[in-house]
């Protein structure tokens, strides 16, 4: 049986960014050109945390700058002065069946 947990949403400070510019499809279907274009939109998009770039550990440079962006409140956690919550997430697939 799984073991489910309460957490603390994080989101984006709307008075500090603009959604639509820290805002991507997910990870999964973007291309390196759309990563760039996405990129310099804002040094905040979350393509820099999603497809992180360079030659160190990819993981350890996304987690260093999730770090950043919470230490300067850039993200914020969704709940400020609330303990843990659950949260519900409706998840909707459509396949296309080729023959």
């Amino acid at each position: 049986m799984a073991i489910v947990r309460p957490f603390r949403g994080v989101r984006y400070d709307t008075e500090q960014v603009l959604l639509k510019n820290v805002i991507t499809p997910p990870y999964d279907v973007i291309t390196p050109e759309m990563r760039a274009a996405y990129a310099a939109k804002s040094p905040y998009n979350v393509v820099l945390i999603d497809l992180p770039v360079g030659d160190d550990d990819r993981y350890a440079v996304a987690g260093n700058l999730y770090r950043k962006w919470k230490d300067a409140g850039i993200l914020i956690n969704h709940s400020p002065g609330l303990d843990t919550r659950m949260w519900t997430v409706l998840v909707c697939y459509m396949a296309y069946l080729m023959n």
